[in-house]
């Protein structure tokens, strides 16, 4: 496995978690409550998921220039 196929299955982990965490606040907004923390959550692995698209861009245009 490479580096980018590495960093391509750690984002789909965390977009997955972010997927399940949009899944809890809605759960929670739905049945009358804040989501505040199921919001937080989300907001922190949006603010991940975001670093880590950056940082494998990098490593795919990286890899695309050394070609």
């Amino acid at each position: 496995m490479t580096t980018i196929d590495a960093d391509i299955a750690a984002y789909k982990r965390l977009a997955e978690e972010y997927n399940e965490a949009a899944a809890r606040f809605d759960a929670e907004f739905n049945a009358g409550g804040t989501g505040y923390e199921a919001f937080a959550n989300m907001a922190a692995l949006g603010e991940k998921l975001a670093r880590a698209a950056d940082a494998l861009k990098g490593r795919i245009d990286a890899a695309q220039r050394a070609l």
